[in-house]
């Protein structure tokens, strides 16, 4: 017991020398970068005012001038505001702070810094989170809207947006201004859908085809486009043929089916016409099959994002959910038009079509952006065969 005692008390004599010798942890530092912030840059360059008068109205033009943070920023200037239909500090104070707030966090990718060499130029586009929760009002880091950069040899662009000015050098992170405002998308593809009264023959096509299935679960067209728990992940591109593009084809399809019987013009055109006056309800009888109707909107669906200025002006073949069933389908042939940067005209040829659709423009433009994608209205229902 004594030469344990003993032993024990060296140890703790030896223990208590060796802390002695022990310096106090010196914690790291890290020098400031130098030069200008982006929340300098902002406020002190006169182009970019009504983008430092809605970040000060947001309260985020101070976290945008810690030199020790760091951003991408896709800065919209004045002229871009204006072109956007928000020219003046007036029309910037209709916004409610909340939304103008969320607009502004979408132009934000916070924690990297992206140049534009780092932007792939393949497809499809690279996914990158933003300072936008998804959805409000989550506060979950992981759960964040994402912007889509994509590059074309020197153009870029941020969603369907041009790039305008690109790698503005600062002190902590980079600047690539745009043309006009980065609207994030507010609803998911299938709510847009069926709230366009326009649409209302392709939306009883999707029912159609998920006749039998649950649309809570995969393979239902309607869980894909509308299922709030697999967005913003989920990317699809829809290209959804508006009502006169289905009666277009079912009056075509029925004239000939009954001429082919008849052999009378009068006959045809008078079943034709009577098929076209059912509205879509017609989609939703035996006048076609189930498998039919599941094969042609699933031609009309791709499993990636897409926007019309990341697609070539030469045609080029694009996938669908149909090669998932039929992998050597050939798939959709789409080329662009890009006007002083922005999509203007986009052309989608399917198998069984003689003539391409074209995609229906709005003021804003060709491009419909979703929170689970992007889609466009066409003029004719593509044919996979």
């Amino acid at each position: 017991m004594k030469k344990i005692v003993s032993y024990s008390l060296v140890a703790l004599l030896l223990l208590s020398s060796c802390n002695k010798d022990i310096s106090a942890p010196v914690p790291n530092t890290f020098p400031t970068p130098t030069g200008q912030s982006i929340g300098e840059i902002v406020n002190t360059n006169a182009s970019f005012s009504l983008l430092k008068y809605s970040l000060n109205k947001a309260g985020l033009l101070t976290a945008l001038t810690n030199k020790n943070s760091v951003f991408t920023v896709f800065a919209p200037n004045d002229a871009a505001f204006a072109l956007s239909g928000f020219g003046t500090t007036a029309a910037i104070d209709q916004i409610p702070v909340a939304q103008l707030t969320a607009i502004l966090n979408y132009h934000l990718i916070p924690g990297q810094k992206i140049t534009s060499a780092a932007i792939p130029t393949t497809f499809p586009n690279v996914q990158m989170p933003t300072g936008l929760i998804f959805p409000p009002p989550n506060t979950s880091p992981l759960a964040r809207f994402s912007i889509f950069p994509s590059r074309r040899g020197s153009a870029a662009w941020a969603n369907n947006i041009p790039v305008t000015a690109a790698d503005i050098p600062v002190a902590n992170g980079v600047i690539h201004q745009v043309a006009a405002i980065i609207a994030p998308p507010s609803k998911l593809l299938l709510d847009t859908i069926k709230n366009d009264p326009d649409l209302d023959y392709f939306e009883a096509a999707l029912v159609r085809a998920d006749s039998g299935l649950a649309t809570t679960a995969a393979p239902s067209f309607q869980y894909y486009l509308g299922n709030p728990t697999i967005a913003p992940g989920a990317n699809f591109t829809v290209f959804a043929p508006n009502n006169a593009a289905f009666q277009a084809l079912i009056y075509f399809l029925v004239y000939q089916q009954v001429f082919a019987l008849t052999g009378s013009a009068a006959t045809a055109d008078a079943q034709a016409n009577g098929a076209v006056a059912a509205g879509p309800a017609f989609l939703s009888t035996n006048n076609v099959t189930t498998a039919l109707i599941r094969g042609v909107v699933a031609y009309h669906i791709m499993a990636q994002r897409a926007f019309s200025v990341n697609f070539s002006s030469t045609a080029t073949n694009y996938q669908t959910f149909v090669n998932g069933s039929i992998a050597a389908h050939p798939g959709i042939a789409i080329s662009s038009t890009i006007t002083s940067g922005f999509g203007s005209a986009l052309s989608v040829k399917g198998v069984g079509n003689p003539s391409a659709a074209a995609a229906i423009p709005t003021a804003a433009g060709i491009d419909r952006p979703a929170v689970n994608g992007n889609f466009f209205k066409i003029n004719q229902v593509l044919l996979p065969q």
